[in-house]
């Protein structure tokens, strides 16, 4: 009778076991959606304003060409911000 109370206890534990690591699991998914919705929202907003300032100013418009697009490596992405005026 010990036994099965211990074989019945163990199987208890290993599906709380799972459970806990399921719930951690979605956790985590939950946290890496809402950082990817949060990183998108600061690009955009970032990108927002210095899109502004650099159509008031061609200063730094300049300087953002000179040092933030020039880590921009993709062929496309360099031709489009060549047609538009930034680089």
């Amino acid at each position: 009778m010990a036994t099965t109370d211990s074989k019945l206890r163990i199987e208890f534990l290993k599906q709380k076991e799972r459970d806990f690591r399921a719930a951690r699991v979605a956790e985590q998914v939950k946290l890496a959606k809402r950082q990817h919705r949060e990183t998108v929202k600061l690009e955009a907003l970032l990108g927002s304003a210095v899109h502004k300032a650099g159509a008031l100013s061609p200063e730094f418009k300049l300087m953002i060409a000179q040092t933030a697009l020039v880590n921009v490596t993709d062929d496309k992405a360099r031709r489009f911000l060549t047609e538009k005026g930034w680089l």
